[in-house]
């Protein structure tokens, strides 16, 4: 089929995919890290506004 990668022997394959399965795992680290970050941020946004509301569960216009 179709590849991005030619190689001349098979001795080289090992290498390759060496190497490719550890750009992929710390891409894969990178972006656990960033979901992480990203859950908490969005959580203690919600936290704070909800300390700030009186942890009411009104709607109140005048906050």
């Amino acid at each position: 089929m179709a590849s991005d990668f030619s190689i001349a022997q098979f001795r080289f394959l090992e290498r390759l995919l060496v190497v490719h399965g550890h750009w992929c795992c710390k891409r894969i680290a990178q972006m656990i890290c960033y979901f992480f970050y990203k859950k908490i941020a969005f959580g203690l946004t919600i936290f704070y506004f909800e300390a700030f509301a009186g942890f009411s569960g009104q709607s109140d216009d005048n906050l």
